[in-house]
């Protein structure tokens, strides 16, 4: 088994799009996302991933079967995850380890990654990943309603 990550593009957007929908459903169990009236999520930002210089469109494989999305953006001064899933087949086998770390890796810099507490699994899963990374040296703090963020930094490669 081998994961790759690859920059999305255009062509793939439909792709993240039904990817992203299925992830804002199971977001919604956390927090409100609102629906559009056909059912669909709204989701305003994802045209921005393919005419934005600071957003970034990732896909990530196992072997050739798309594993998840991640949508990062660069925000002022800082690198956020903005969206990052694992399809459920493929989680809990090391994917989202090893897929998030190459991601934060490719921008080196400040990075801010933000969770609903209530996401048991989101909240496991960034605080071990971001402590593996950055050690000690990050900053956790909480942000409106019940979410938090990590703040730390990546030198480059």
């Amino acid at each position: 088994m081998k994961y790759s990550l690859k920059k999305a593009k255009i062509t793939d957007k439909s792709l993240i799009d039904n990817l992203l929908q299925a992830y804002l459903r199971e977001l919604n169990q956390y927090e409100d996302i609102p629906q559009k009236e056909s059912g669909r999520y709204d989701y305003p930002y994802l045209d921005y991933y393919w005419s934005d210089d600071d957003r970034f469109p990732y896909l990530m494989y196992l072997d050739k079967n798309v594993a998840g999305f991640a949508l990062v953006r660069k925000d002022m001064d800082y690198y956020e995850m903005a969206e990052f899933c694992i399809l459920p087949d493929y989680r809990r086998q090391g994917a989202g380890n090893i897929l998030a770390s190459q991601i934060i890796r490719r921008h080196p810099g400040r990075w801010h990654i933000e969770y609903n507490l209530n996401n048991i699994a989101g909240f496991r899963f960034w605080n071990k990943l971001v402590n593996r990374l950055a050690g000690k040296n990050y900053e956790k703090r909480t942000v409106e309603g019940n979410r938090e963020c990590l703040e730390f930094v990546i030198d480059g490669i």
